[in-house]
């Protein structure tokens, strides 16, 4: 049973700390960061930044889930209802704000590359947020736990509720490998746009009624 585990509009900072730490511990392998850095205690920091950026934006839209409270896998949701509303989390305004921290790691001209990367990739997630009911932003299992079944358990009941409620979602990923597992769910490759040598690969599931949810476990 996945339960929420994160409010955006509480202060439990050892929930958010754990959050970070399982984003920077295991994303900072991602095509998008390796095009930054080769320091990967540098580029964990930065994901620990853009993280507790995202989590202390006190933004309701976002939905935080994971299927315990060990937190070894998280998977964050914004809810798009109210598109102005979910569009703010993606404001530039809150992307530079982070320029200060970004800098006490990389050099001026890195960290405005880094933040003119962040900018971009923000305007095309507020246009996926004008297109769909909700935006899978990312989802995150421990390397330790990998194998395990986690992606599924936290997939299966959110996709479930989506075809009830006959809600579209959209994602974006620059990970290729990561196609593959999303299409298993029910996503299809929607677009493919190719920025600073980066793919951006939009992806869009639409409400499947009366199919069975498949069994194999990621």
């Amino acid at each position: 049973m996945i339960t929420k585990i994160y409010k955006i509009n509480n202060s439990n900072k050892k929930e958010l700390n754990q959050i970070c730490e399982l984003f920077s511990n295991n994303s900072y392998q991602d095509h998008q960061y390796k095009k930054i850095s080769k320091d990967q205690n540098k580029i964990k920091e930065l994901i620990k930044i853009q993280t507790k950026q995202l989590l202390q934006s006190n933004n309701n839209s976002i939905e935080i889930y994971s299927p315990n409270d060990k937190l070894q896998s998280i998977i964050i949701l914004i809810n798009t209802k109210d598109k102005d509303y979910a569009k703010k989390i993606f404001s530039n305004k809150n992307s530079i704000k982070q320029f200060k921290q970004i800098k006490k790691q990389f050099s001026y001209l890195k960290t405005i590359k880094i933040l003119l990367h962040t900018i971009k990739t923000n305007n095309t997630l507020k246009k996926l947020i004008s297109k769909s009911d909700y935006l899978l932003y990312n989802i995150i299992v421990d390397n330790k736990a990998k194998g395990q079944g986690h992606a599924t358990k936290l997939l299966n009941p959110i996709l479930n509720k989506f075809d009830n409620e006959k809600l579209t979602c959209k994602l974006l990923t620059h990970n290729p490998s990561n196609t593959h597992i999303y299409e298993h769910f029910g996503f299809k490759i929607d677009d493919l746009k190719t920025e600073n040598k980066i793919k951006n690969y939009i992806m869009i599931r639409h409400p499947q009624i009366n199919k069975i949810r498949i069994k194999k476990q990621f």
